[in-house]
């Protein structure tokens, strides 16, 4: 099941912080175990899964210290530390959600309880390790003033909580034991007259939202691959959609125009470009929330004239066995077939953890001949389905058949009351991602991570990436043309870690792929030179809280010198944590960081005015015309003592840093 960039709506408060104690008592369901291959077994105790576990070779996830209650299991095989003191949760009195649930059942809202007929299915994970957090009350608010209630309700009480619609919880990161307030009821579709953009509530699925540009005409959106997402979720983290941004060139993100933000304050914020643009900035995959997002307005695509898709096997024999150097050649003859491809060309590589290790490629493109392009691949390519000049309708039921594994919806709409409840997978599942420029001896590198495969790593992936200029959060893999992918069933994979600990330290790498509820797994690796300003506009519009930016794991520092976040990818870094990182800035950025630009080749040289006005050491000179309008003239270099700015001070060969005791400069002076 491919889930890229999946980010839920997710929000907690403070309550959350308490201290974890490790649980694995709920392991002891058989429900909740898995084998080797991380499908449910018929397991009772825990002595029964140590010893399954030591017969299937599964010793390198499990270490047992004796953990909870003579069960001899740690909470690293389980899935994940687990809150035991339930009853310590704060709570809403029950009188002021008897109010709260007259207001809302008279605006066709709701409230569930457990026990309730409709509990489950508006609260149940999709995910079995996920189900050991069960929420006290699922909020279904249908009007904005139903959603300001509820959300005042949880923060004059403190409780926790968290917001969400689709459940599909990617480890565990939207689960509760407080309040889950579920959007689902916030449903809006409306396209515009000129069907260039769409209005889409919080509620909506990705499924549905396909579907119902179907029925205005051969229209997209940018969303990622699986049906069964939340349409709003991703725009938090993103949102990369391999099988069609080549098309837009854009991440999910990068396609919104508008979001309605119900904020801590209790305001509702009509945010874009020019109204509330940190926020809209923020809010395009900046990662976590600082409000509530109500409505989104999307841009939509028109299908290109011609589609073609197909997926099929490398059926070379060498290509189809363990890992091997004969393999790890057949992989990287693929991966250069990739990268070589013209532009119009969306092309998936995926290698099961299985026996066969099969290479699959799933490949769509426009305009294009598909039988010369399976031609082309350097080894003979078994088609198993392929469809030229193909409708949406058609594709997308080639995308949610093939991809969507444990999916029961394939054709048409999910039916969310009936259907989504079920889509359930044994485990939490991790996914983790490294943007890169593409190399043969970095994608050698990521394959040699994988010569001691961990159990619990189900499939790895690899995908070419278009993508064009992006003004959000997550443009610190703007300039990668390629993403290494792995998916697992434990977010403690220690393989996971070790792989982290290798790509990240190869020059070539832009970003890693980040999840907040994730083991090994960095907010400055993916937001890298973003990272220090989203957080800043978090604390703006979130000064109490309400909306924590890492509210479960605590915030994980880098245990590498990575120069995308410690160089703010404008130099080369070397060193380490321990004796500091040390930056070799490119040539117009200066600086320990290199954050400071003072301009390449000299003021005079540069020619426009976003450039001047960027520069720490120039200044852009502009003419008044008779009717008032002001026009750039050209660029020039300021005077020292107009210098703020202590790096460019003490960079200028005519100036010089006045600093006081502490070293700090007080002005810039005249050498």
């Amino acid at each position: 099941m491919l889930i890229l960039f999946l980010s839920i709506l997710y929000i907690v408060s403070d309550a959350d912080d308490r201290d974890a104690t490790t649980d694995c008592s709920y392991v002891e369901d058989s429900s909740y175990r898995f084998d080797n291959f991380g499908w449910p077994s018929e397991i009772n105790n825990c002595e029964d899964v140590k010893a399954t576990d030591e017969a299937n070779g599964n010793t390198d996830l499990c270490a047992y210290t004796g953990v909870g209650n003579g069960c001899a299991l740690t909470c690293e095989h389980c899935g994940r530390p687990v809150d035991t003191d339930v009853a310590g949760i704060d709570v809403i009195p029950a009188d002021e959600l008897d109010v709260l649930e007259e207001f809302l059942t008279a605006n066709n809202g709701r409230i569930l309880y457990p026990g309730d007929d409709d509990f489950e299915t508006y609260s149940r994970p999709y995910a079995n390790f996920c189900k050991h957090r069960v929420p006290k009350a699922v909020i279904l608010p249908n009007t904005v003033a139903g959603l300001s209630k509820t959300l005042m309700l949880i923060k004059q009480y403190d409780v926790e909580w968290t917001v969400g619609v689709s459940r599909a919880n990617q480890e565990c990161l939207g689960v509760t034991h407080g309040y889950y307030i579920n959007m689902r009821y916030f449903d809006t579709m409306e396209v515009a007259e000129d069907n260039k953009s769409v209005r889409v509530g919080a509620g909506i699925m990705i499924n549905e939202l396909r579907h119902y540009l179907i029925e205005q005409g051969q229209y997209f959106v940018l969303t990622p691959l699986c049906t069964h997402l939340s349409v709003v979720g991703p725009i938090i983290g993103g949102g990369v959609a391999w099988h069609m941004h080549f098309h837009g060139r854009k991440t999910l993100a990068n396609t919104v125009t508008e979001l309605i933000v119900l904020t801590e304050s209790n305001e509702v914020l009509t945010v874009t470009a020019n109204e509330f643009p940190d926020l809209f900035f923020k809010l395009r995959g900046g990662g976590g929330q600082v409000g509530i997002i109500i409505e989104v307005v999307l841009d939509v695509y028109e299908k290109p004239e011609k589609m073609s898709y197909a997926w099929g096997v490398d059926t070379d024999p060498t290509c189809s066995t363990s890992l091997s150097e004969e393999n790890k050649e057949c992989y990287l003859e693929g991966m250069q077939w990739i990268m070589d491809l013209p532009d119009n060309v969306g092309v998936h590589q995926a290698k099961s953890n299985t026996p066969t290790n099969t290479l699959t490629y799933s490949m769509v493109c426009t305009d294009c001949d598909m039988d010369e392009l399976i031609a082309s691949h350097p080894n003979n390519l078994a088609v198993m389905d392929q469809v030229d000049d193909a409708d949406l309708e058609t594709y997308y039921a080639f995308l949610e058949t093939f991809w969507n594994i444990g999916d029961p919806v394939h054709f048409g709409v999910i039916d969310y009351e009936e259907e989504i409840r079920d889509m359930i997978f044994p485990s939490d599942m991790y996914f983790d991602m490294y943007f890169a420029e593409y190399s043969p001896e970095l994608a050698s590198q990521y394959y040699d991570t994988f010569e001691e495969p961990s159990a619990s790593t189900l499939i790895w992936i690899t995908m070419k990436m278009h993508l064009d200029d992006d003004d959000t959060s997550g443009v610190s893999f703007l300039d990668a043309n390629v993403g290494f992918g792995t998916y697992g069933f434990f977010g403690y994979d220690p393989h996971k870690k070790y792989r982290s600990t290798v790509m990240l330290a190869h020059p070539d790498v832009k970003a890693q792929y980040m999840n907040y509820n994730g083991h090994y797994s960095y907010e400055d690796a993916f937001y890298a030179q973003n990272a220090d300003k989203i957080k800043a506009i978090q604390t703006m519009y979130d000064p109490n809280q309400l909306f924590s930016w890492n509210p479960v794991f605590p915030y994980l520092d880098l245990p590498i010198c990575f120069a995308p976040f410690h160089c703010t990818g404008r130099g080369t870094v070397s060193g380490t944590i321990e004796d500091g990182c040390n930056c070799d800035c490119e040539e117009g950025w200066i600086g320990d960081s290199c954050a400071t630009y003072v301009a390449v080749n000299g003021c005079v040289l540069i020619d426009n005015e976003s450039e001047c006005d960027l520069s720490e050491n120039c200044k852009s000179k502009v003419k008044t015309k008779s009717d008032g309008v002001t026009k750039w003239k050209k660029c020039k270099q300021k005077k020292c003592k107009k210098i703020t700015n202590q790096d460019a001070c003490e960079w200028r060969d005519d100036c010089v840093a006045k600093v006081n005791q502490q070293g700090v400069m007080k002005k810039c002076k005249d050498l």
